[in-house]
């Protein structure tokens, strides 16, 4: 079915990508940095936790066998392990991915793109993703709806 999948404004990685660029450009153009004391080990910690949590969602997606892809139709609903605390971990290790290399390289332009990436990932992808859920799963959904964060 053509439709079987949410209408998302934009895939993940490539709002991620292009935040990463757009940061990294106009740091070169403009290299406005901002010192925070241990910002570089706050960055790394930050940075290892987004690869964690962001490995964890997608290694259950591929141990239950539904696509990662929001562009493909989910086979089935995922509700351990992560999701048991957030119902979006790769969006959410993106945007903490984002956030960390802001740190890591004093990028203030990385650091003003985060809630940027946010807002795009939340209105675009995360909101138009649970509607579709919930048409698809029912009340299956609607139960980890009322049960787990969206975010953290």
């Amino acid at each position: 079915m053509p439709d079987d999948h949410p209408d998302i404004l934009i895939y993940p990685p490539i709002a991620f990508a292009i935040a990463v660029i757009a940061s990294y450009g106009l740091y070169l153009l403009v290299p406005v940095g901002f010192p925070v004391p241990l910002g570089l080990w706050i960055g790394l910690v930050l940075f290892a936790i987004a690869f964690a949590v962001g490995a964890a969602g997608a290694g259950l997606f591929l141990r239950i066998g539904t696509p990662i892809s929001p562009h493909k139709s989910p086979e089935k609903l995922v509700t351990a392990g992560i999701y048991k605390f957030t119902r979006n971990p790769m969006y959410l290790a993106l945007t903490l991915t984002l956030f960390s290399l802001a740190l890591i390289f004093s990028n203030t332009w990385a650091a003003f793109a985060t809630p940027i990436l946010w807002g795009v990932l939340h209105y675009g992808v995360v909101l138009p993703e649970e509607r579709f859920l919930l048409r698809k799963f029912g009340e299956d959904y609607a139960e980890l709806l009322s049960s787990t964060r969206r975010w953290i």
